[in-house]
């Protein structure tokens, strides 16, 4: 285990969080530090199992928590839909609909949000990046997940930086724009959107395979229950585990393109999550 607190530059508020729990694939647990904010928040690396994700606390800002704290009047709520709506969908249409639903609403709400609600978001998403970044270092380059992991986290970097910017500037809608999407990276490292990536890209398999005769007909459908399963997962929220059988339906899904139907192949889950 790996843990690492990142510094703060902001003052005490002198509260204090619990920590999460851990999630069931390997996790890196974002949560808020015990007592004096000036020690940042806690980023621990748990090595326990073959798939990477990052776990955060509800306290980095999102687009429908500002709406509903500053403009619940204004008629924002097709935003707040999309927003939602977006995480369900696989990234390369989620990311675009955010973004979307992000520079759609500000510019109808900057008005009502105070610059304190500005400070602390970039507080959140400061520590946040700043923690996990200091946690991971080198720790997950031989990790499953781990292209997907230091991509977000370097796109939310970028984010921040152009935030740091605006707010050195005055621009305080360009910095809350760049604040929301550098959170909504962070976000997309965490299990359920791992998970939809790992559904689509386990479905894209199982099309692909569709009507080969050598294929190892039970081999597929292993991959098939798990993938039911993971999509029951999402439904019932429990990403963590959803995560983890698209993860072992896709491993199925391509570890069968060796094999063919000559090979002896067990017709069980007892070994599967």
């Amino acid at each position: 285990m790996k843990t690492a607190r990142a510094p703060s530059r902001f003052p005490s508020s002198g509260r204090s969080f619990g920590f999460c729990a851990p999630l069931l694939v390997l996790s890196l647990l974002w949560v808020s530090g015990c007592g004096d904010l000036d020690t940042g928040p806690s980023v621990e690396l748990l090595d326990d199992d073959p798939m990477v994700s990052l776990h955060f606390s509800d306290r980095l800002p999102t687009l429908p928590a500002l709406i509903e704290r500053w403009a619940p009047g204004r008629g924002l709520a097709p935003f707040v839909d999309a927003w939602q709506g977006s995480w369900e969908l696989p990234a390369a249409r989620g990311e675009p609909a955010r973004r979307d639903a992000v520079e759609g609403a500000l510019p109808l709400m900057m008005d009502v949000v105070p610059r304190t609600a500005l400070d602390e978001a970039f507080r959140q998403v400061d520590n946040a990046i700043r923690g996990a970044e200091e946690a991971l270092g080198a720790s997950l380059s031989s990790r499953t997940g781990s292209l997907e992991l230091t991509s977000s986290l370097g796109l939310a970097a970028r984010h921040r930086d152009a935030a740091r910017s605006a707010r050195e500037s005055g621009n305080d809608l360009t910095q809350l724009r760049h604040l929301l999407l550098a959170s909504d990276a962070l976000r997309s490292t965490t299990a359920g959107p791992l998970a939809v990536a790992f559904v689509e890209q386990a479905e894209v398999e199982l099309r692909r395979i569709q009507g080969s005769e050598t294929y190892p007909p039970v081999t597929r459908q292993r991959a098939e229950r798990l993938l039911e399963g993971a999509r029951e997962a999402l439904d019932v929220g429990q990403p963590a585990l959803a995560l983890q059988r698209a993860w072992y339906a896709l491993g199925l899904l391509r570890a069968g393109e060796s094999m063919d139907t000559r090979t002896p192949d067990r017709d069980d889950d007892t070994d599967l999550p």
